[in-house]
């Protein structure tokens, strides 16, 4: 019995693996950086810059600030703490502490930032320079481990690239994991700066919310190292590769009732959607397969979209014709969970920093969870809203 519904859910995971492509996470939004240095960047410095920027960066996204006296003042209707950082006394030095580290439209953009509505993260009264209080994280932002590689720009072409392999626990959860580029370009005067900065920790806690426990880890979307099981307890009982719009995919089926949608890379793989029949493997909310309707609300209180079942279109019959799942169809707003079988359909579609391509489908039938897809597209989220 096993081997039949097994088998029924590799022929299953074949409909949603074609629809599925994701990008290597890269905080840079222009990608083409046109100066170059003659003032070479190693990777220490290199290193050394990014910390400074690391934290900078936290002081705007709540998991961290500059040193404070603790005397308060109201602003802009809230309490706001005054800055008692040596780098800076007035906004005029931030802006030009930030402009050492980010390019100039990066700056504008960070300085930009609320804390909340119409409340700027760091304002100057009477020549003082505050910061909003209360405005910080539960987990600080240099938790985690860092692990960097370096290009050159006389290697890359007119930049340089620090790319980093972030891993942190998060709320005693994990290890969660994710690797990211971080371009940096020199000025005419040959000063480099970051064009654009993710803070990792905050990317890693938005992207962990797209993952599943495999063993004592995580298994999340994104760049995985390595060959197969890239460190997991998974195994393979096959896979099936093909070339479609210039990428190699895959779809690697696992004994643990995992279904792996793939793209493959020099060395590495990109992991872009997990189809999950087993309820040995939760997502990071702790929702799970056999689960009830109300322990997956409790589980995801917010963004959890209920989607149309009620049209079944493009239906795939399979032997038991009890195990019918039909194929979702890639739309740009509200999808049909097309299925026979299911009578309720979910989707969590979270639209924080690097969540806006992903989603969580669940199925559910008899007020069950039956199926988990968690799904990243690359070009836009594949179901739910935008």
């Amino acid at each position: 019995m096993k081997n039949i519904c097994l088998a029924v859910f590799f022929i299953l995971t074949l409909f949603f693996s074609a629809c599925v492509k994701q990008t290597v996470v890269d905080p840079s939004p222009n990608g083409d950086i046109p100066t170059k240095s003659e003032n070479a960047l190693d990777q220490a410095a290199a290193e050394t810059q990014f910390a400074a920027a690391e934290e900078a960066c936290a002081w705007f996204s709540g998991y961290a600030q500059p040193k404070c006296n603790g005397e308060p003042a109201t602003l802009f209707g809230q309490t706001y703490e005054q800055v008692a950082d040596e780098r800076f006394a007035d906004l005029a030095e931030l802006k030009s502490y930030l402009s050492s580290l980010f390019c100039a439209d990066f700056t504008q953009e960070l300085l930009a930032t609320e804390a909340r509505p119409g409340a700027p993260v760091f304002v100057e009264d009477e020549g003082k320079l505050y910061m909003c209080g209360g405005y910080t994280a539960q987990l600080p932002y240099d938790i985690g481990e860092r692990q960097f590689s370096f290009v050159s720009a006389e290697s890359a072409g007119d930049y340089a690239r620090l790319t980093l392999t972030y891993t942190a626990r998060l709320y005693d959860l994990g290890p969660f994991s994710l690797s990211m580029d971080y371009n940096l370009a020199a000025d005419a005067n040959g000063n480099w700066r970051f064009d654009y900065f993710v803070l990792p920790l905050q990317l890693l806690e938005n992207r962990a919310e797209f993952s599943c426990r495999v063993g004592d880890g995580y298994l999340m979307l994104g760049m995985q190292q390595g060959e197969f099981p890239w460190g997991y307890d998974l195994t393979e009982l096959g896979r099936t590769e093909w070339q479609m719009d210039g990428f190699h995919s895959g779809l690697i089926n696992c004994e643990q009732l995992l279904s792996l949608s793939v793209f493959f890379g020099d060395g590495s793989m990109m992991l872009s959607g997990v189809l999950i029949a087993g309820s040995e493997h939760p997502t990071r909310r702790n929702a799970a397969v056999g689960m009830s309707e109300e322990q997956l609300l409790e589980c995801y209180p917010s963004d959890l979209y209920a989607m149309e079942t009620s049209h079944p279109t493009k239906v795939v019959s399979f032997h038991p014709p009890d195990n019918a799942v039909g194929q979702l169809i890639e739309n740009k707003k509200m999808t049909s969970a097309l299925s026979p079988t299911a009578d309720a359909a979910y989707v969590y579609a979270p639209l924080g920093i690097g969540q806006h391509t992903s989603c969580i489908v669940f199925w559910l039938r008899q007020g069950k969870i039956m199926a988990i897809y968690i799904a990243d597209g690359m070009d836009g989220r594949l179901y739910g809203p935008v």
